[in-house]
């Protein structure tokens, strides 16, 4: 995360950089603010910001101060120079000091300052790049690491795409290979031949979680989700054949982009485990394939046992580490209707009860179930049940 420092003197410029921005869509967090140079170098010590955005024009140690003092840190930082003053003496000062642009203040827009931020950042990336002398390769490989635990942003997806990766933004299949426990000593070979295997395949990329643990990442497209599948069956046969080496393969179904990675190495790793621990490598497991009513049961008690909560396709599908796409597939399939239509279902359900126990208001009835709105609440009923909640209480008293 990109860490930002605003400096300028005025409170209500302060306030509109602060929220002209969305700084998290550019990876980005807000360290400090400041409202002269004297306190914008104390912010500097205290928060070390990669990007300093600061007015030139300010009382004691001004922009140009400011700047020239960030110049001779000697640290990898840069700065965007605003001012309300269109004069050239300033923009010169200003750029031969060090500042990485300067921006108008009666010309800054949101467009006009993302657009100086993102060029700001990447210069500041590529400085970081030239000194820590990574190769292309651990560079692609940072950033997937990264994915693995945490959706990464658009930006950091766009240099995976410039560093040569661009196929990391299509259509992907995961394979998690792993040696059976007892064999770990034959991971070097395992790598070796895997890489061989699949060299000539379209686009891959191999990468060790644990020791005796790969995941490979595969470009597959629309159609062909098999493609995965022949790769570990290759994979298979070449190591039996070859080292005699048995490996457990799971198979994810087909992601769209790197976003859905985090949760479909939490269920391939699930599998994984359950597979060791029946022993022997078995055959090739597909998280495409897994039992649809398992899927289906932990939505429904989920459902059953939250309704009262607000209640989301996301949340649900989050919980059980699957895509919403796939869940909402999969629940379709096994019961013929949507998950939104089984929670209003569920929830009406348990309405109806409460009337019947005759103690809540229709009011305290909507609210216990978890919705909060009471015509929504009447809507639904009317829906599901063909009569008001009114109606329904009435004839219930009449039974009685």
């Amino acid at each position: 995360m990109i860490r930002v420092l605003l400096v300028d003197d005025d409170p209500i410029v302060l306030v509109r950089l602060r929220n002209l921005i969305d700084w998290e869509k550019l990876d980005c967090e807000l360290a400090g603010e400041a409202t002269n140079g004297a306190e914008a170098i104390r912010e500097i010590e205290r928060t070390d910001p990669h990007l300093v955005i600061t007015d030139i024009s300010m009382p004691g140690i001004n922009g140009i101060d400011l700047i020239h003092y960030i110049e001779h840190e000697g640290k990898n930082r840069r700065v965007i120079a605003i001012s309300a003053y269109d004069d050239f003496d300033y923009v010169r000062k200003s750029l031969k000091s060090g500042a990485e642009d300067y921006l108008l203040k009666h010309r800054l827009d949101r467009e006009v300052l993302e657009n100086a931020i993102v060029e700001a950042v990447s210069s500041l990336e590529q400085k970081e790049e030239e000194g820590s002398g990574l190769s292309l390769q651990k560079r692609q490989e940072h950033l997937l690491y990264a994915s693995l635990h945490n959706s990464i942003s658009e930006r950091e997806k766009e240099q995976l795409r410039e560093l040569g990766l661009v196929w990391t933004g299509g259509l992907m299949t995961m394979v998690l290979c792993a040696l059976p426990s007892g064999s770990l000593e034959q991971e070097e070979i395992t790598y070796v031949l895997m890489d061989e295997t699949i060299r000539y395949f379209r686009d891959y990329r191999i990468l060790p979680l644990e020791k005796g643990v790969w995941l490979i990442l595969v470009s597959t497209s629309e159609g062909n989700e098999t493609a995965a599948d022949e790769l570990a069956a290759q994979l298979k046969s070449n190591l039996q054949r070859i080292a005699d080496i048995s490996l457990y393969f799971v198979i994810s179904e087909q992601m769209k982009d790197l976003d859905d990675l985090p949760r479909m190495l939490r269920r391939a790793m699930s599998m994984l485990n359950d597979c060791r621990a029946k022993g022997a490598p078995a055959e090739v497991e597909s998280l495409s394939r897994k039992d649809l009513g398992e899927i289906v049961r932990s939505a429904v008690r989920y459902i059953e046992t939250h309704y009262k909560e607000k209640l989301s396709l996301n949340e649900i599908a989050d919980h059980l580490c699957v895509s919403s796409s796939y869940l909402s597939r999969c629940f379709k399939k096994e019961t013929g209707t949507t998950i939104v239509s089984y929670i209003n279902q569920v929830r009406m359900k348990a309405a109806r009860e409460m009337m019947d126990e005759g103690v809540l208001s229709l009011n305290e009835i909507a609210s216990a179930i978890g919705i909060q709105n009471y015509n929504y609440f009447y809507l639904l009923f009317k829906e599901i049940y063909g009569e008001t909640p009114s109606e329904y209480m009435k004839k219930t008293r009449t039974e009685r």
